[in-house]
């Protein structure tokens, strides 16, 4: 009786050590290495508790086998872990070139489109706004010989239309001082002031067409004693020089304030 209890135990233990087996390795094959541990625990106990039915040769013979199996879960389970952590290796690698290469493409395109605008911006003449579209694209590729040029030229262009300004203002400057100094030499320059309506006073049926407007009295009295008619008939050549001055004073009316510098006369 008690053999045959013990021969039960016996097959008890080799079918538990058996399923353990097979699922542990069925666990391994599906990488699921922690169901696989239980189950190689699983047929280690059930060896260790029939340990004396089992004999030295069974019991030496089932625990080598769960033995060699825990050590190969051990193995598996870390060139699995090596394998995932240099598939994320390569993953974050290739994540990277991709990130360059993206970043790469789109500073491309930027650098692009400024030089773009930039010549579109020269096009119109619109110098500053092109020269800063310039200097956002040095900032992101210093070396760019095609930027470099557009620059210096665009800040010759600026620095020669300064110039060019300056060299307006300053001929203005001139043109007004000449002026100013012109309209100064000019005599009487502040005496002689027409009226606004001057087009009127001249057009109106009242005005005395033969006086002069904005004039002196006294130089009217002058003018119009120039433009008198006067008979000069009595100077003869052999009349004395004092006689002559006399008939040209009286000649008119009122007389003439001639003055005769005798002294002068004699010297």
């Amino acid at each position: 009786m008690v053999k045959r209890n013990r021969n039960i135990r016996r097959s008890r233990t080799k079918a538990v050590v058996n399923d353990a087996v097979a699922k542990a390795q069925r666990h391994i094959s599906e990488g699921e290495f922690g169901k696989a541990k239980e189950a190689v625990e699983t047929g280690e106990r059930t060896v260790n508790e029939y340990q004396l039915d089992l004999g030295d040769e069974l019991f030496i013979q089932y625990s080598s086998e769960l033995k060699q199996l825990s050590e190969k879960i051990i193995e598996d389970r870390s060139v699995v872990a090596r394998q995932l952590q240099e598939q994320k290796q390569l993953e974050a690698i290739e994540a990277q070139r991709r990130y360059r290469e993206q970043t790469e493409a789109d500073r491309k395109r930027r650098i692009a489109e400024l030089m773009d605008s930039a010549m579109a911006y020269q096009k119109q003449q619109k110098y500053p706004e092109a020269l800063g579209q310039l200097e956002y694209l040095l900032k992101m590729d210093p070396l760019n010989d095609k930027a470099l040029i557009l620059e210096d030229t665009l800040e010759d262009i600026i620095s020669f239309r300064e110039q060019l300004e300056l060299e307006k203002e300053k001929s203005r400057e001139r043109v007004r001082t000449l002026f100013g100094a012109d309209e100064a030499m000019i005599p009487y320059a502040d005496v002689y002031r027409f009226p606004k309506n001057w087009r009127e006073i001249v057009a109106s049926p009242y005005r005395k067409p033969e006086e002069a407007i904005g004039q002196d009295p006294a130089d009217v009295a002058v003018f119009k004693q120039l433009d008198e008619i006067v008979d000069l008939s009595e100077l003869t050549p052999e009349m004395p020089f004092s006689e002559a001055i006399e008939e040209l004073k009286n000649s008119v009316e009122p007389p003439l304030n001639i003055i005769v510098l005798w002294r002068d006369l004699y010297d």
